[in-house]
Protein backbone atom coordinates (compact mmCIF):
# COMPACT_ATOMS: atom_id res chain seq x y z
CA UNK A 1 0.00 0.00 0.00
CA UNK A 2 1.59 3.32 -1.16
CA UNK A 3 2.67 5.88 1.99
CA UNK A 4 -0.60 8.49 1.39
CA UNK A 5 -2.74 5.79 1.60
CA UNK A 6 -1.44 4.57 4.70
CA UNK A 7 -1.22 7.82 6.04
CA UNK A 8 -4.83 8.71 4.78
CA UNK A 9 -5.89 5.49 6.05
CA UNK A 10 -4.64 6.49 9.60
CA UNK A 11 -6.05 9.84 9.36
CA UNK A 12 -9.76 8.74 8.74
CA UNK A 13 -9.56 5.91 11.42
CA UNK A 14 -7.92 7.94 13.87
CA UNK A 15 -10.94 10.05 13.14
CA UNK A 16 -13.59 7.70 13.60
CA UNK A 17 -12.82 6.46 16.81
CA UNK A 18 -12.13 10.04 18.28
CA UNK A 19 -15.71 10.82 16.73
CA UNK A 20 -16.94 7.69 18.55
CA UNK A 21 -16.04 9.08 22.06
CA UNK A 22 -18.84 10.30 24.71
CA UNK A 23 -18.58 14.40 24.63
CA UNK A 24 -19.12 16.08 28.04
CA UNK A 25 -23.19 16.77 26.95
CA UNK A 26 -26.47 15.81 29.19
CA UNK A 27 -26.60 12.03 29.31
CA UNK A 28 -28.10 10.14 26.27
CA UNK A 29 -27.38 7.31 23.68
CA UNK A 30 -23.85 7.85 23.81
CA UNK A 31 -23.73 8.87 27.72
CA UNK A 32 -23.18 12.15 29.03
CA UNK A 33 -23.20 13.69 32.76
CA UNK A 34 -27.00 13.93 34.66
CA UNK A 35 -27.86 15.53 38.14
CA UNK A 36 -30.24 14.93 40.52
CA UNK A 37 -30.99 17.92 43.31
CA UNK A 38 -30.45 16.02 46.70
CA UNK A 39 -31.13 19.19 48.77
CA UNK A 40 -30.39 23.21 48.42
CA UNK A 41 -27.02 22.70 48.90
CA UNK A 42 -26.48 19.05 47.35
CA UNK A 43 -26.80 16.96 43.80
CA UNK A 44 -26.08 13.22 42.81
CA UNK A 45 -23.85 13.89 39.59
CA UNK A 46 -23.63 10.45 37.66
CA UNK A 47 -21.33 10.15 34.77
CA UNK A 48 -21.75 7.15 31.70
CA UNK A 49 -19.23 6.77 29.09
CA UNK A 50 -18.43 4.40 26.47
CA UNK A 51 -15.55 2.58 26.64
CA UNK A 52 -13.47 4.27 23.46
CA UNK A 53 -13.46 7.54 26.40
CA UNK A 54 -10.60 7.24 28.24
CA UNK A 55 -11.78 6.31 32.11
CA UNK A 56 -10.26 9.90 33.20
CA UNK A 57 -13.09 11.96 31.82
CA UNK A 58 -15.37 10.58 34.48
CA UNK A 59 -13.99 12.60 36.85
CA UNK A 60 -13.43 15.56 35.03
CA UNK A 61 -17.16 15.37 33.48
CA UNK A 62 -18.22 14.83 37.25
CA UNK A 63 -16.14 17.99 38.61
CA UNK A 64 -17.19 20.20 35.52
CA UNK A 65 -20.54 19.62 36.05
CA UNK A 66 -20.24 20.16 40.07
CA UNK A 67 -18.74 23.39 39.49
CA UNK A 68 -21.72 24.73 36.85
CA UNK A 69 -23.87 23.82 39.06
CA UNK A 70 -22.64 25.23 42.41
CA UNK A 71 -21.80 28.33 40.42
CA UNK A 72 -25.62 27.99 38.83
CA UNK A 73 -27.01 27.95 42.39
CA UNK A 74 -24.90 31.01 44.30
CA UNK A 75 -22.06 28.57 46.00
CA UNK A 76 -18.15 29.10 45.15
CA UNK A 77 -17.34 25.95 46.87
CA UNK A 78 -18.12 22.15 46.98
CA UNK A 79 -16.64 19.19 48.68
CA UNK A 80 -17.03 15.69 46.86
CA UNK A 81 -18.54 13.58 49.85
CA UNK A 82 -19.14 10.09 47.92
CA UNK A 83 -17.52 8.66 44.49
CA UNK A 84 -18.36 5.30 43.80
CA UNK A 85 -17.77 3.51 40.34
CA UNK A 86 -21.61 1.41 39.02
CA UNK A 87 -19.41 0.25 35.92
CA UNK A 88 -21.91 -2.47 33.73
CA UNK A 89 -20.76 -5.64 31.88
CA UNK A 90 -22.44 -8.10 29.68
CA UNK A 91 -21.44 -11.18 27.82
CA UNK A 92 -22.04 -10.47 24.56
CA UNK A 93 -22.85 -14.12 22.49
CA UNK A 94 -21.67 -14.61 18.85
CA UNK A 95 -23.08 -17.41 16.99
CA UNK A 96 -20.30 -20.15 15.41
CA UNK A 97 -20.44 -21.02 11.58
CA UNK A 98 -19.20 -23.36 9.39
CA UNK A 99 -18.73 -23.04 5.87
CA UNK A 100 -17.43 -25.83 3.66
CA UNK A 101 -16.63 -24.99 -0.57
CA UNK A 102 -16.03 -27.92 -2.80
CA UNK A 103 -14.56 -28.41 -6.26
CA UNK A 104 -15.17 -31.54 -8.55
CA UNK A 105 -13.48 -32.19 -11.93
CA UNK A 106 -14.81 -35.41 -13.87
CA UNK A 107 -13.70 -36.31 -17.95
CA UNK A 108 -14.33 -39.01 -19.57
CA UNK A 109 -13.69 -40.90 -22.88
CA UNK A 110 -14.31 -44.71 -24.60
CA UNK A 111 -16.45 -46.07 -22.03
CA UNK A 112 -13.99 -44.55 -19.06
CA UNK A 113 -14.16 -41.97 -16.29
CA UNK A 114 -12.87 -40.00 -14.21
CA UNK A 115 -13.32 -38.28 -10.95
CA UNK A 116 -11.89 -36.16 -8.42
CA UNK A 117 -12.86 -33.54 -5.96
CA UNK A 118 -12.14 -31.76 -3.18
CA UNK A 119 -13.65 -29.78 -0.34
CA UNK A 120 -12.29 -27.32 2.30
CA UNK A 121 -14.33 -26.43 5.56
CA UNK A 122 -13.82 -23.87 7.65
CA UNK A 123 -15.50 -23.42 11.43
CA UNK A 124 -15.29 -20.36 13.62
CA UNK A 125 -16.86 -22.17 16.93
CA UNK A 126 -18.74 -19.66 18.74
CA UNK A 127 -17.46 -16.96 21.60
CA UNK A 128 -18.65 -14.38 23.50
CA UNK A 129 -17.28 -10.69 23.91
CA UNK A 130 -17.81 -8.37 27.26
CA UNK A 131 -18.93 -4.96 26.79
CA UNK A 132 -18.09 -2.94 29.39
CA UNK A 133 -20.53 0.73 30.17
CA UNK A 134 -18.16 2.76 32.12
CA UNK A 135 -20.60 4.44 34.95
CA UNK A 136 -19.62 6.43 38.36
CA UNK A 137 -21.93 8.72 40.68
CA UNK A 138 -20.88 11.05 42.90
CA UNK A 139 -22.61 13.16 45.49
CA UNK A 140 -21.11 16.69 46.33
CA UNK A 141 -21.73 19.18 48.95
CA UNK A 142 -21.85 23.39 48.29
CA UNK A 143 -20.45 25.61 50.11
CA UNK A 144 -21.40 29.72 50.64
CA UNK A 145 -17.79 30.17 52.39
CA UNK A 146 -14.87 27.68 52.11
CA UNK A 147 -14.90 26.18 55.52
CA UNK A 148 -13.06 23.24 57.15
CA UNK A 149 -15.36 20.35 56.38
CA UNK A 150 -13.22 17.14 56.72
CA UNK A 151 -13.01 17.20 52.94
CA UNK A 152 -11.55 18.37 50.37
CA UNK A 153 -12.98 21.99 49.58
CA UNK A 154 -12.58 23.08 45.70
CA UNK A 155 -13.29 26.30 44.32
CA UNK A 156 -16.48 26.07 41.60
CA UNK A 157 -14.66 28.77 39.20
CA UNK A 158 -11.00 27.65 39.40
CA UNK A 159 -12.06 24.07 38.40
CA UNK A 160 -15.02 25.05 35.42
CA UNK A 161 -12.09 27.36 34.52
CA UNK A 162 -9.42 24.35 33.90
CA UNK A 163 -11.77 21.91 32.44
CA UNK A 164 -14.35 24.03 30.40
CA UNK A 165 -11.96 24.94 27.99
CA UNK A 166 -10.86 21.25 27.28
CA UNK A 167 -14.84 19.79 27.31
CA UNK A 168 -17.10 22.67 25.83
CA UNK A 169 -16.44 23.39 22.25
CA UNK A 170 -17.93 26.91 20.72
CA UNK A 171 -21.24 25.60 19.75
CA UNK A 172 -22.12 24.46 22.95
CA UNK A 173 -21.48 27.65 25.17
Amino acid sequence: MPKILQKLFSTLLIGTLTACTTPYQDIGMMGGVEQTKLANDAYMIRVQINSLTPRANITDYALLRASELALADGYPYFIVTNGEDITTSTAVPLPGYSQTNGAAFATGSDGSAMAMGSSTTTTMPPMAFTAAVPEARFTIKMFKTKSKTGGMVMEAAIIKASLAPKYIHAQQN
